[in-house]
């Protein structure tokens, strides 16, 4: 895939699921950004 048609995706919050669903998106070929509020990644795990 060329990163012009590749899909792209926003994953809202760095808790487990949210990297989780990030990983598997992005080795399906799907551009991740993914976005946090918090200083640092692990939501309510931390």
């Amino acid at each position: 895939m060329t990163t012009h048609n590749a899909p792209t995706a926003i994953i809202v919050g760095s808790g487990p699921g949210g990297l989780a669903s990030a990983l598997l998106l992005a080795h399906s070929g799907v551009k991740v950004t993914v976005l946090e509020k918090a200083d640092a990644v692990g939501g309510r795990t931390r």
